[in-house]
């Protein structure tokens, strides 16, 4: 009798050794596997059953997995991000972990107003944030000649008072730009995501300007329309929507508004002083962009 008791109490022993060797895994539907975990990577979990450990093993997406509660009575949470579920099969967007960290654009907008435009934006490792470099260059006004009789002062950067008529942050004879932009994406990446940020721009772009070649008593002045050199600073707070369909293909969409400042050589006669700030303008900007990952 006493041997039965002492053989009973050694089972009891051995059964619950056995089962305080078993590790749990938790889905993100509560659902639960009594497991050997076997590695765990970034990726995914590999696992045999408890019951089966000659079995082969079993792999399982971690972001699938709410948490694992190890033999020795510690756990470790493994994603806290819902899962959607369709048919009881749980379902991720595949882009929230599986996103390129380089995003070169072409501009496609830009070649309405005579720029080839394209950026190189790099996503830093968390996914929320990024920041870009945009660069563009004119390809419609670049024959521009030094020289051109027929302009009137009507349509010149300067009329004969020196006072600024050009117009537009998209003015037709820019030539050049780039800048810097920062970017927040609030939901990390995915398939289809929203981002704003801040964004510093700097161009150059020609004018027209009037040299007299008349006294200042003549009316209109005499004279002829020569080609120069300014440049302008801009900030802008720019949002819009990336979406990507593939791992490697993209396309967004951005709106921004902010000011620009030019600044153009003063002209007086046969007279030139150093860069004078006009007044600032408004800049607003609409951009679709083409782009790959990788």
């Amino acid at each position: 009798m006493a041997s039965n008791r002492l053989l009973i109490l050694m089972s009891l022993l051995f059964l619950s050794q056995l089962v305080s060797a078993q590790d749990t895994i938790v889905k993100m539907n509560n659902t639960r596997i009594v497991a050997k975990i076997i590695e765990i990577n970034p990726k995914t979990v590999k696992y045999k059953k408890f019951n089966y450990q000659d079995g082969p093993i079993i792999i399982i997406d971690r972001n699938q997995i709410s948490r694992i509660m190890y033999a020795n009575g510690s756990s470790d949470t493994l994603s806290t991000k819902p899962v959607s579920m369709t048919n009881g099969v749980p379902k991720t967007d595949p882009r929230s972990t599986d996103f390129g960290k380089n995003y070169f654009t072409w501009i496609v907008s830009d070649a309405f107003f005579g720029m080839a435009s394209f950026g190189y934006e790099r996503i830093l490792n968390n996914g929320k944030f990024s920041f870009k470099i945009p660069i563009s260059f004119n390809f419609r006004g670049l024959g521009m000649e030094d020289t051109i009789s027929q302009h009137t002062t009507a349509n010149v950067g300067y009329n004969t008072n020196n006072t600024w008529n050009g117009s537009g942050y998209y003015y037709k004879y820019k030539t050049f730009s780039t800048g810097f932009e920062f970017y927040y994406y609030t939901g990390g990446q995915g398939t289809l995501r929203y981002f704003i940020g801040p964004c510093f721009e700097y161009g150059l772009f020609n004018y027209y300007y009037l040299r007299q070649t008349s006294g200042a008593t003549i009316y209109p002045p005499e004279g002829y329309f020569e080609k120069d050199d300014g440049y302008y600073t801009a900030f802008l707070i720019k949002n819009g929507l990336i979406f990507q369909p593939m791992k490697n293909f993209a396309i967004s969409f951005n709106a921004g508004a902010g000011f620009f400042s030019p600044k153009t050589k003063y002209h007086d006669d046969y007279q030139s002083g150093p860069f004078e700030s006009l007044d600032n303008a408004v800049a607003i900007e609409f951009g679709l962009n083409l782009g790959y990952k990788f």
